[in-house]
Formats: structure tokens, C-alpha cells, sequence
């Protein structure tokens, strides 16, 4: 190696360099002296590439860079920049990232504050010193200026430019968790990658709320207001299985109603009650914030199950970077719910093409926004005035906004087309087995699952087999969609027992009530005033049978808003009694509504003729022991004609004992 090329000063560099470097400046250098001893230069560039594998044209490029510059500007320059930037003293180094660590913003004014606020204040900088010694330092021939002469992105000391300095900044999660923490700075982190196969249906739920992008006028508002949700989404299928909505609600003091603690009890009565979990263990998945569960509730629930049912939340960042600091605003970590969090943006972006849209953020919202809010602010004062003539006008008039009820509607349907999707890219669908066999018996008609054909003679498989081979483009497999995969295995979940539901909401959520004249239970709506709902106080217990409450029993009633066709009865001293069904206000056009409706009017008249069945009896053996009476009384008088009956040809004495024969079959009734 010729380091007689190499100036003494710059040995101590090649050394730092990187193997790849060093061995690129050794073979340049010695092909170099080479050229240069050699009487052919044609020759000599020519056997450089031979011997050296540098070809003819980058031989001279890097030739004539040498001789304008030195050896270094042969190397890589983005390699040689960084290897430089790192021969910056360390104290320097720690001094300027505290400094970009100081700004909450960007790097350019903590590079303007080092040389105005310290460098040509006379502040010694760690590592180097004052601007005087590192002047002497960079010229020793030149004497010292009367006034620092460095300047920020002019004159700069060697290796102070912005580029260079910016280059040399702290890295992302370093800036990240000193100007604003942990948690922002975890997104610099690795996230641990999982999958849904090898899952079983129920394994894991996992529940957030939602607030959604949209202004809907509600009843009792002054102005439109947000909707909020909260539901639960099934991992394995990635079926939203479970949902409610809340509109946010004015109360007469101004403030607003959001979601409260007392929404999860719900959704969890529903889904371990009413949806199930899986026989081996289920997992919840919530947050720190509102879709959390208390001690108090999670011991309820491992009351029925032990430890099967677990609630996980992530870990919380709020711990500063150093210990004595202060602390941070308590934070979960959002990335154990990424599935739901994920839905949360698919829901969005299909609800995004109905009225009343506010934008993601203040920097998101419609321009016309603030004019539309005005016209609809009016809108309602109008519709108050006519509250009493007219309650429904605020649902029917044409405002800027939807209705709530209406807007519910069409997010009902929304939610319905995104359950049963089929085109969709859910992870581990296909390693789990989460897939479906078709055919197409013709071109043009409905795909059928293969697993048809279990059922079908052995005629009919052979005909659809040799169909399939002759035109193989017939079969096809496709993606289940989450409703298949969570309708086809829901079976295999394990219920808890309804008395549980009580004990899940508290006694606090019951509402006590007594059985009325019409043997109903009417239970007031807990969110919306003024609201009520019917229940037949007929009762299936827990072992299956049906049980009527009498008249002017005092009861408490349990209501989930995920299942509001139904209501569990309890004794005011907590003893469970049964789940009575819901009376349901359904529409005079809806056939099966009225059908299901009338089907409970009957059972409760089954039961009041039961009652009257004691009664029945007896007076019926009051009347056939009348009848048996006057047929012995009039037995031995003459028989009447038919003249004397309006043309009746029976005999008097015939008819009762007719009569008497049929009053006797009903008796045996």
C-alpha cells in the first residue's frame, strides 16, 4: 500500500474507513503509481484494468480527481460525509442533540441559538471551546479576529454546517420521546407481529368506542350533535359482532352526555350472555380509557368462569425519560386493538357519503360547515316552536343534517354490507382455512359451495364432476366473509347463564317496577327521557319453563340496549327469576313483527284461561246438574209438538236431553 500518497494528517481517516473503502483507496493507489511509472499510458490503463478491476474510464474519472482534490475525492462521498460527521467531538455532539431535543419543533432554530446565543456570545461549547480557540484551532497562521466571525449557513466552524449538523441531529425516536414522550415515541418502535391462525371463534374480543365523523339532529337538542358507539369485534372472523349508539344528548344545564362506564357492563352482559366465548378461554381486549373493566366487575365475571375470561389493556405511557421528571398524560397503548382500530377507519370511510360529515379533524372539515351548523341551529328553534302541534316535524324537514333515527338506519345497512363482504384482504383468512370451494353450473348462475354436493345422489355429483373438469374456470375459492366464519362456528361458544347478566349490570342499573293491570312490565328507557318499553310478565326461568307474575308484583328489570326485545326479572332482594320478552312497537305493514307480537297476546291469553279454568269447571257442573234437573222434572209430561216450538218437529224431552249429552262431553272436557 503506497501511504506515502495518503498526507500523514489523513492516515488516521483511511483508517476509519470501512473495509469495502480501504480496499478501493489501497487498489486506486497502487494502480495510480503504476500509471504514473509507466512509459504507455494506453497500455498501462489497460493492464490497470486487468490487474485491478478498475475500468479505463473510472480509472481516469477518479484519476483527475486525485490530482484537483487528494485521494478523498475518490472515495464514496455519502459514506465519507457520515464517517467525518462522526469525528465531531462526543461532548459536542450531546450538547447540540440536547439542544434539537429543547425545540419542540424542528432543528433550524436550535442551529441559529448555537451560534448566536453561544458561539458568538463567547460561551465556550462543549468539546471545543469558545470561538477564539476554535478559530486558533482551524488557523493557526492567522491571527484572532476582534469579533467572532462565524455566522449561521455563512462562516461556520469545520464540520458546522447545517447540513452537516441537521445530518448529525438525534434520530426520530429520540426527538419523538424528548419533545413530546414515550408513547408518541413508540412509533419507532417494532410492532410484534401476530396472527389469526390457529385461532378459535371467541378467543379473543376486543371492544373500543367510536366517535363518528357526523352531526345528526336529535330530539331535544339545540344543535347538531356527534354519535358515539361502542362495540365489540370478534378476532378470528373479524366480525363486528356487537355494537350500540348514543347520540350525544343536551341536558338542561348545558353539559353533554357522553359515553359512561356503565355502556360496557352492557356490551359484556351481551357478550357473555347472550354471544357466548369459547369453552377454553376468551380474552378481552380493551383500552385505559372508557372500554375497560374494574376489578369489581372482572371478579363478577371470573365468578362464573374462574380464569378463563381475562382482560388485557396494553401497558400505559405516561413514564417520562428519565425517573424525577414529570410524568406524562396516562396513555394505552393503541396497537393491541389494530383490528378494531382498522374497522373503526372501514366504517368511516363508508359512512363518509352521508350528510352531515365534519371532517376527521378541524383541519379536515368541510369549508361550509360553519353555515350549514347556522341554517340547521335555526331549523330546530322552528321546530320547536311546532313541538307540540307537530313532535315528528325535526325527523321529516329537510335539514342539512339527518335525523338520528334515520341516519341509524342507514348505518344499520352499512354495517350489514360490511359484515358480509367477501373481497377482503383480513390477515391469516387463508392460513386459518377461513375459505370456500365454489362452482358455477352454467355461466351466468349463482356460485354454490362445493360442500353441496355432500348431499346431493351420486348421479348429480357425477354430473357436476365431469362439469368441473370440462370447464375448470367454474370453481373457484374465495374468501369467507366475517359473518360466515362467526354464523357457521357459533355454536361451538359456551353461554353464561342469563341470572349472570344481573349480577354483571348491578343492582344500581335495575329499575324497579311492579307487574300492571295488563300483566306487562313497562320499563322506562335509562338513556332517553320520556321512553319506555312493554314486556310480558311471563317469565322462562332458568330451567325452561314459563311462570307468570301476578298483577301488583314488585320486580327490578334489567335492560341492555344490545338487546332490548328482552328484560331480566329479578327480586328486589337480587334473587334472578327469568327473562320476560318484549312487546315491540313494530310498523302495521310489518307482517313478522305483528306475527311475533301476536304470538306472546296469545300466550298471555293462555294463561288467563288457565286462571279462569277453576271457575269454567265449576260452573259448568252448575249447569249440568240444572239440566239433569228439569230433564227428571219434565221426563214424565207430555211430549210438546211442533207447533208449539215455531215448527221445531224435535220433542221438547228430546232436545234437553240433547242438550244435557252435550253439556256432559263438555264437562269431561
Amino acid at each position: 500500500m503506497p501511504h506515502h500518497l495518503i498526507p500523514q494528517a489523513e492516515l488516521v481517516l483511511y483508517a476509519m474507513l470501512k473495509p469495502r473503502d480501504q480496499d478501493w483507496a489501497d487498489r486506486f493507489l497502487k494502480a495510480f503509481e503504476f500509471f504514473q511509472a509507466a512509459a504507455c499510458k494506453e497500455s498501462a490503463a489497460l493492464e490497470i484494468a486487468r490487474r485491478w478491476d478498475i475500468g479505463v474510464k473510472t480509472f481516469y474519472r477518479n484519476r483527475k480527481r486525485f490530482l484537483a482534490r487528494g485521494w478523498q475525492a475518490t472515495l464514496n462521498q455519502a459514506r465519507l460525509r457520515k464517517l467525518k460527521r462522526a469525528q465531531l467531538p462526543a461532548a459536542f455532539l450531546e450538547h447540540w442533540h440536547a439542544k434539537c431535543c429543547e425545540n419542540q419543533r424542528n432543528c433550524a432554530p436550535a442551529y441559529r441559538s448555537l451560534f448566536l446565543d453561544e458561539l458568538c456570545a463567547c460561551k465556550p461549547i462543549p468539546g471545543l471551546g469558545t470561538w477564539q480557540q476554535i478559530w486558533r484551532a482551524e488557523h493557526p497562521e492567522c491571527a484572532v479576529p476582534d469579533e467572532c466571525p462565524y455566522r449561521p449557513y455563512d462562516n461556520t466552524p469545520k464540520g458546522w454546517s447545517y447540513r452537516n449538523l441537521v445530518a448529525n441531529r438525534p434520530d426520530d425516536y429520540q426527538l419523538a420521546a424528548a419533545r413530546i414522550g414515550l408513547g408518541a415515541a413508540s412509533d419507532y418502535l417494532p410492532m410484534l407481529p401476530t396472527t389469526r391462525a390457529g385461532m378459535e371463534l371467541g378467543q379473543v374480543y376486543v371492544i373500543d368506542d367510536l366517535f363518528h365523523d357526523v352531526k345528526v339532529n336529535f330530539v331535544g337538542n339545540r344543535e347538531s350533535r356527534i354519535v358515539l358507539e361502542l362495540g365489540a369485534l370478534e378476532l378470528l372472523s373479524g366480525h363486528y359482532c356487537a355494537w350500540g349508539l348514543k347520540p350525544v344528548r343536551e341536558n338542561e344545564d348545558g353539559t353533554r352526555e357522553l359515553l359512561k362506564y356503565r355502556y360496557v357492563r352492557y356490551l359484556l352482559a351481551h357478550l357473555l350472555c347472550g354471544l357466548g366465548v369459547n369453552k377454553n378461554g376468551c380474552t378481552i381486549v380493551g383500552e385505559h380509557g372508557t372500554a375497560t373493566i374494574d376489578k369489581d366487575l372482572l371478579a363478577v365475571i371470573q365468578k362464573w368462569c374462574g380464569e378463563r375470561v381475562k382482560f388485557f389493556a396494553g401497558s400505559l405511557h405516561h413514564a417520562p425519560i428519565a425517573r424525577g421528571l414529570w410524568e406524562g398524560r396516562p396513555g394505552g397503548n393503541f396497537r393491541v386493538k389494530a383490528a378494531l382500530e382498522a374497522h373503526h377507519n372501514l366504517r368511516r370511510n363508508e359512512l363518509a357519503l352521508l350528510p352531515g360529515q365534519k371532517g376527521m379533524d378541524p383541519d379536515h372539515a368541510p369549508e361550509d360547515l360553519k353555515t350549514k351548523e347556522s341554517e340547521n341551529k335555526a331549523l330546530i328553534k322552528a321546530c320547536a316552536a311546532f313541538a307540540k302541534e307537530r313532535p315528528d316535524l325535526l325527523e321529516e324537514i329537510a335539514a342539512p343534517v339527518m335525523g338520528y333515527y334515520r341516519w341509524a338506519e342507514a348505518l344499520m345497512l352499512i354495517y350489514e354490507k360490511i359484515a358480509d363482504r367477501k373481497h377482503h384482504h383480513l390477515e391469516g383468512f387463508e392460513e386459518a382455512g377461513l375459505i370456500v370451494q365454489e362452482f358455477q353450473l352454467c355461466k351466468g348462475y349463482a356460485w354454490a359451495p362445493l360442500k353441496q354436493l355432500n348431499g346431493a345422489t351420486p348421479e348429480e355429483r357425477r354430473a357436476v364432476e365431469v362439469m368441473i373438469a370440462a370447464h375448470p374456470e367454474r370453481v373457484r375459492a374465495r374468501m369467507m366473509s366475517p359473518i360466515e366464519v362467526f354464523e357457521s362456528r357459533r355454536k361451538e361458544l359456551f353461554r353464561f347463564p342469563d341470572c349472570a347478566v344481573p349480577q354483571i349490570l348491578t343492582m344500581e342499573l335495575g329499575q324497579a317496577c311492579a307487574v300492571d293491570r295488563e300483566r306487562c312490565l313497562v320499563v322506562a328507557d335509562p338513556e332517553i327521557p320520556g321512553r319506555s318499553y312493554k314486556y310480558l310478565a311471563i317469565v322462562r326461568e332458568m330451567d325452561g319453563h314459563e311462570r307468570a307474575l301476578p298483577r301488583g308484583e314488585k320486580v327490578v328489570a334489567h335492560l341492555t340496549p344490545f338487546a332490548a326485545d328482552r328484560c331480566y326479572v329479578s327480586r328486589p332482594n337480587g334473587e334472578y327469576i327469568g327473562i320476560a320478552p318484549g312487546l315491540q312497537r313494530v310498523c302495521r305493514n310489518d307482517a313478522e313483527g305483528v306475527k311475533r307480537n301476536l304470538g306472546l297476546y296469545q300466550k298471555a291469553l293462555a294463561v288467563e284461561l288457565k286462571a279462569l279454568a277453576p271457575l269454567g269447571e265449576q260452573r259448568l257442573k252448575e249447569r249440568l246438574e240444572a239440566a239433569e234437573t228439569n230433564l227428571g222434572l219434565l221426563g214424565g209430561a207430555a211430549p210438546a209438538t211442533a207447533e208449539s216450538f215455531d215448527g221445531d218437529e224435535v220433542a221438547v224431552n228430546d232436545d234437553l236431553a240433547r242438550r244435557a249429552a252435550q253439556i256432559r262431553e263438555r264437562a269431561k272436557v
